[in-house]
């Protein structure tokens, strides 16, 4: 009778081939192995922490930055939810707004904080609510809209408020000359957000201006100023908030003079200033957050001045006469 059984090599054969399967996963095995009777994982279930009423009570705290003392501030707030408007309501004096909203685990709104009053108001504050507890509290300071000044604009060299400062003397065809401005918030606790600085020079005497350490953004010239006839803008945009807490702000550039000397008619370079505020469309109720609100120099349904007041225009007269000012 001839007795079949696994030989020793056989053996050790096997043994290297599940020792390789394991390490290597093969098929999953290592995987089997390891979570032999473990079972399935399961993932924990999110505990709700809502009330029985099913809401949430917001409640946002608003007072006026840079004040010395407390100054409540006095806004309206505006709350979506993902595409959907939800609410909408006012502080009152007291800068206190408090409201309910659903509640739900890991629910959150989004909502715009702002006083849209023409000089006078507040650029806006934007929150996250968190809706998945009994309450949640905001509590911030917001900016006012503010003034500002011009303290002058000159050539490269000569100081603001000297005499024949606002000259640029030498303004030959071809040539490139220096020029800068300079501006300031004249007004306490306010503040002035992205200023944009628009000026506007003749067509043909001048071919570009630049001005450093700002935005080109001839695109955000507001429709409701215009250029004078045979002039066009050029618009520089400060990216920031400015606050009445800083230094006056002094911008240097040149200007190109195209291939004509500058001549009567066409010898003044002016700029004044604008700041950009955030307004609600006409539809904001049926949009997102995101499109029912615009930040712009204007209301661009209305072409009418929105935020702070514009500063007025100041004036660089240009002359071929290189005694009078310097190019």
């Amino acid at each position: 009778m001839n007795k079949r059984g696994i030989s020793t090599g056989m053996i050790i054969l096997l043994v290297v081939l599940v020792v390789f399967a394991y390490s290597t996963n093969l098929l999953g095995i290592k995987d089997m192995v390891d979570n032999f009777g473990k079972g399935v994982p399961i993932e924990p279930t999110a505990v709700s922490k809502c009330p029985s009423s099913g809401l949430t009570e917001v409640t946002i705290q608003t007072g006026k930055a840079l004040a010395t003392t407390a100054t409540d501030a006095i806004a309206d707030y505006y709350v979506y939810d993902g595409d959907k408007f939800v609410t909408t309501g006012n502080s009152g004096s007291d800068g206190k707004s408090v409201f309910d909203v659903g509640c739900e685990v890991g629910k959150t709104y989004k909502a715009i904080v702002v006083n849209e009053t023409l000089y006078t108001g507040y650029y806006p504050e934007f929150i996250t609510i968190k809706a998945s507890s009994p309450t949640d509290v905001h509590s911030f300071k917001m900016y006012t809209y503010g003034e500002v000044k011009i303290v002058g604009m000159s050539n490269g060299v000569t100081d603001f408020g000297v005499a024949d400062n606002d000259w640029i003397g030498g303004a030959g065809a071809g040539k490139v000359c220096d020029w800068k401005i300079g501006y300031t918030i004249n007004e306490t606790t306010s503040a002035f957000n992205k200023p944009l600085i628009v000026c506007e020079a003749n067509a043909t005497a001048v071919t570009d201006i630049t001005l450093n350490g700002v935005i080109k953004a001839n695109a955000k010239a507001p429709s409701r100023l215009t250029p004078a006839a045979g002039s066009a803008f050029y618009v520089f945009e400060q990216d920031k908030l400015l606050t009445s807490e800083e230094s006056q702000q002094t911008l240097y550039g040149k200007i190109q003079f195209g291939s004509t000397a500058p001549k009567a008619g066409d010898s003044t370079f002016k700029c004044r200033i604008a700041d950009q505020a955030y307004y609600k469309m006409a539809d904001y109720k049926t949009l997102s957050l995101e499109n029912g609100w615009k930040l712009s120099a204007q209301n661009d349904e209305t072409i009418t001045n929105i935020g702070a007041q514009d500063t007025g225009q100041d004036t660089i007269y240009f002359t071929t006469n290189s005694t009078s000012g310097y190019c």
